[in-house]
């Protein structure tokens, strides 16, 4: 108890001190710094930190209170045989995403998506730990981060902002944000790491299968006001040239589901017109299953009458399952991506010491075309497309998720 008391009266924040507490503390829980093994000496931190040795030894000081270490007279500092709070051969890695604010709960996607990483993790040797997020706490990204500050590795998903990947990054936490929405981390080098995917050729590859199936006359419809639609728009514009077909702009749709009615309205006129398309080109699942369930209203058939592919593969649990027709979509494998993501944290020290200004190129995984019934193909199939180097980079003008 007296150790504990004695623990807190060290006052460490916002100075060298703490600064190199934290660090020896991230190598020792991370397992850098092997139980037993000898820390060097205050002098030694002094001269390696250029610090005063009163200040390396107040650090080490805090780390024996703690249980992190035991200093033996005449011999120096070793890293505990056991940690407090941790069981032996742990490696821990945290999962951050932000809940659906639309929903409740977990959606079935959402649950299968954390047990599939919980699976990966363990066969690399991790243990996940996972940070649910509502959408307002997501926004505090200085907490998170001090609550992050010791782990041995954060993959941030989806639409946690990045700039809690930044933050971590910068205070030598190894972090990597998967398929962030952010405009900054399209397909452009970044000040932190990310596995990405290109939407421009999803959305293009899309396109080329629908043409390869006969369609002739083939719409688009997107989000509005989210980073990717603008992308996805590219790629459908560039394989609708290059397959020759008409591009027609009343078959160019964003989709804000704002009032909900009267989108609905609107797509459902769009859909039964007369000169309406053989085939729509979706942004995400969610909204080609909107498209095929306004057409079986409006007694279509799919993929008879209309059909459906999405250029993205964000949920696939709703592509399969929930959705009328199973959905065809292109887009890139999850757990590939975090895959990626798991190999950049293999490879990166705890403790780094990260280079000012330093662009970091992102990771590109490839897109993958899965085919259903949506799309009035015969053959279900899965195959592999890699990004194209001639695409554009993004940017600013990006829109659409």
């Amino acid at each position: 108890m007296a150790a504990q008391v004695k623990a807190k009266n060290i006052d460490l924040r916002g100075n060298k001190a703490g600064e190199l507490f934290a660090r020896l503390r991230r190598e020792i829980l991370s397992g850098t710094r092997k139980p037993g093994s000898a820390l060097p000496t205050a002098e030694e931190l002094s001269l390696q930190h250029r610090m005063a040795m009163t200040t390396a030894s107040t650090a080490l000081t805090r780390l024996m209170h703690e249980g992190l270490i035991s200093r033996v007279r005449g011999r120096g500092s070793f890293v505990a045989q056991r940690l407090p709070n941790q069981p032996k051969g742990t490696r821990m890695i945290d999962f951050v995403r932000v809940r659906h604010a639309s929903h409740q709960g977990d959606r079935a996607s959402d649950l299968t998506l954390v047990e599939e990483l919980s699976r990966l993790s363990h066969n690399y040797g991790w243990t996940a730990r996972w940070h649910h997020l509502l959408p307002e706490e997501a926004t505090d990204v200085e907490g998170l981060a001090d609550l992050l500050s010791e782990s041995r590795g954060v993959i941030v998903l989806k639409r946690v902002p990045t700039d809690l990947v930044r933050l971590l990054h910068h205070r030598g936490v190894p972090a990597v944000a998967v398929n962030p929405v952010s405009g900054e981390r399209l397909l452009n080098p970044g000040p932190f790491p990310a596995v990405v995917f290109d939407r421009v050729e999803s959305a293009r590859r899309a396109v080329e299968h629908l043409a390869s199936c006969g369609h002739r006359t083939i719409g688009f419809i997107g989000t509005a006001g989210t980073p990717f639609t603008g992308l996805r728009m590219i790629g459908f514009c560039r394989a609708i040239q290059d397959h020759g077909l008409s591009l027609t702009p009343e078959w160019i749709r964003e989709w804000s589901g704002q009032p909900l009615d009267a989108s609905r309205q609107a797509l459902r006129q769009v859909l039964t017109a007369s000169n309406r398309p053989s085939a729509w080109c979706c942004g995400v699942e969610s909204l080609a299953m909107t498209v095929e369930m306004l057409a079986l209203e409006a007694g279509l058939r799919v993929p008879q009458d209309v059909a459906v592919v999405a250029c993205d593969t964000v949920d696939p649990v709703l592509a399969v399952r929930e959705a009328p027709v199973p959905i065809t979509a292109v887009g890139p494998s999850i757990e590939e991506m975090c895959q990626r993501a798991l190999e950049i944290i293999e490879q990166t020290e705890p403790g780094f010491d990260p280079k000012d200004n330093a662009m970091i190129p992102p990771v590109i995984v490839p897109v993958h075309l899965i085919v259903r019934q949506s799309c009035g193909a015969k053959k279900e199939s899965d195959r592999t497309f890699h990004a194209n180097p001639e695409h554009p980079k993004g940017g600013d003008d990006a829109a659409g998720e």
